[in-house]
């Protein structure tokens, strides 16, 4: 069985695509969306039950209410943070929460054999006008616009500006244009300024969310998977990637194997303009990361991790 709780006015949305009917999964029911507070029991369900959960640790501080229900009613969840998995596994003396990637769907998204239409010399996937608040996508927005034409970033900013002005697949298909993906895996750490921080703090938390002490930096952020990582290099584009203090992208990939990093403005513009002038020499870089996301991070390879984990452990 697949209990699907979308959002539908979200077209950016990957989950739109997955399309887990299409596999053998007999004797198992497979929960996955948004609003996971609108998830309930479902006492005629005898399947065993997972749940796949692509919003941590950015929900954790919203999230953690349901969190008591998850772990009586489901046998197995996927969580793309393992630092919350961890938490939560050592909060119920249990197994079940488990680190995962990002899928991708498996059958519908085409992908490009050729580097022929690579007519996009640099490309984000995400809200640069949150600039403001994350100085990272300042340095990213900085070194696109001396990289493309004024209309074109214009357009590919506003994308995500204005939510639903293109598709998922759309989205996709820009991506397929661009030479160059400009990705993080950290998200700026809002609950230090809020309420959340108050109502978190406790010696577990501490040591399994360690941002959560991190004062270091007054631009304080959380590491966090994102599925502009695979959906760049399902595309075949050659990542840059900012380097932070945890590096999760490293459990998915390899640096100078699959992508490269860069630590500041001066930095990725140097590698921007090296790759653009080198570009034959760099895409191995790009092959290498498309090869292994195909291979390894699709919702197929999420349905075979299901098997594999529901036969070998008494869950």
């Amino acid at each position: 069985m697949i209990y699907k709780y979308l959002k539908d006015n979200y077209q950016f949305d990957p989950l739109h695509t997955y399309d887990f009917e299409q596999y053998d999964l007999s004797g198992v029911s497979i929960y996955y969306g948004s609003s996971y507070g609108s998830i309930q029991a479902i006492p005629e369900d005898k399947n065993k039950k997972v749940l796949i959960v692509i919003d941590q640790p950015n929900g954790f501080y919203s999230m953690d209410k349901y969190y008591d229900f998850f772990n009586e009613y489901f046998d197995l969840v996927l969580s793309i943070d393992k630092y919350t998995a961890q938490y939560y596994n050592n909060k119920y003396n249990t197994n079940k929460f488990v680190y995962t990637f990002f899928p991708l769907e498996s059958k519908d998204l085409v992908y490009d054999d050729t580097y022929g239409s690579k007519e996009i010399p640099v490309f984000y996937t995400g809200h640069l006008s949150m600039g403001i608040s994350f100085p990272l996508l300042t340095t990213i927005s900085n070194v696109i616009k001396k990289h493309v034409d004024q209309n074109t970033f214009a357009y590919l900013n506003q994308m995500y500006s204005i939510p639903n002005i293109i598709s998922y697949y759309n989205k996709m298909r820009i991506l397929s244009y661009a030479k160059i993906a400009i990705v993080h895996c950290c998200h700026p750490d809002y609950t230090k300024v809020s309420e959340f921080n108050e109502a978190y703090v406790n010696d577990e938390i501490n040591k399994y969310l360690v941002w959560q002490t991190d004062t270091t930096d007054e631009n304080r952020y959380f590491p966090q998977i994102k599925s502009r990582i695979f959906e760049a290099s399902i595309m075949r584009c050659i990542m840059l990637v900012y380097k932070d203090k945890y590096n999760v992208i490293e459990d998915y990939y390899e640096e100078k194997k699959d992508f490269l990093y860069f630590e500041n403005e001066e930095e990725l513009n140097q590698l921007v303009n090296t790759i653009l002038s080198n570009y034959e020499e760099y895409k191995y870089l790009a092959e290498n990361a498309y090869q292994k996301t195909k291979n390894n991070y699709t919702t197929k390879n999420i349905v075979d991790q299901i098997h594999t984990i529901l036969n070998i452990k008494n869950i």
